[in-house]
């Protein structure tokens, strides 16, 4: 019906070595409409520069704080993708980050 629209959710990518850092996106069925939900920061090639750039400064330099990038997104109980996992390549870890709900776009 129109009040309950036929829709998945996706995730996008690049084919190529970046295609772990996906995109999140929505398809309604019924329109073939393809929405951006959620952006990687690390689906851009300036992006991806300026995080290998920033891992660089953190590794040379104690005192610059290591870049993170999105691995894999979460979403709430309304569909809004506030929860991922953040990978850090200079400590070698991954961490758990969520927004809050005011902080959605």
């Amino acid at each position: 019906t129109d009040a309950t629209p036929r829709e998945v959710y996706v995730s996008t990518a690049a084919v190529g070595p970046f295609s772990l850092f996906w995109d999140v996106s929505r398809i309604n069925i019924d329109t073939k409409e393809c929405v951006l939900v959620q952006q990687n920061v690390m689906s851009s090639s300036v992006s991806r520069w300026q995080f290998i750039v920033k891992t660089g400064l953190a590794l040379l330099c104690s005192w610059f704080d290591p870049p993170t990038a999105p691995l894999q997104w979460f979403p709430d109980d309304e569909m809004q993708f506030r929860g991922n996992i953040q990978l850090d390549l200079v400590h070698l870890g991954a961490y758990f980050c969520a927004r809050g709900r005011e902080e959605q776009d």
